[in-house]
């Protein structure tokens, strides 16, 4: 199996994962602020997935302006429903930009593109942060 196989199964898995979180959590935990924070301290898990799911935008926007990319998700006022609505589908788009970024990554030499993938798969594309009070 090739590195860039194995990059897309990450992504997919870490993907994936997020969905677990987004179908399981409490609403009221997607909503409430990180313990011993206030205000604008901390964000919320719910702003946390639109804030995953806005960057994804940024990142198809720059890299794959052709492929159509869902509307950007408000962190302040976004539900956990908007959030498991919107996240397969920008999810979906990032991995077909992969894809295509590891086909032409293939057939042509691209060290800026090579990069870019590097730091969008290593630079926490993906990433939940829970805070849990024990």
């Amino acid at each position: 199996m090739e590195i860039r196989e194995v990059l897309l199964e990450t992504y997919a898995a870490s993907d994936r994962m997020n969905q677990l979180l987004l179908e399981h959590i409490h609403q009221r935990a997607c909503r409430a602020l990180p313990p011993g924070l206030k205000g604008h301290d901390g964000r919320t898990i719910a702003a946390i997935f639109a804030h995953v799911h806005n960057n994804r935008l940024v990142w198809l926007n720059r890299s794959a302006p052709h492929l159509r990319r869902p509307s950007p998700l408000d962190p302040i006022r976004c539900t956990m429903r908007q959030a498991a609505t919107a996240h397969p589908s920008s999810a979906a788009r990032c991995l077909q930009m992969l894809k295509e970024a590891v086909w032409k990554s293939r057939t042509t030499r691209d060290d800026l593109f090579t990069r870019q993938l590097g730091a969008f798969m290593a630079g926490g594309s993906d990433y939940v942060r829970l805070y849990v009070r024990a």
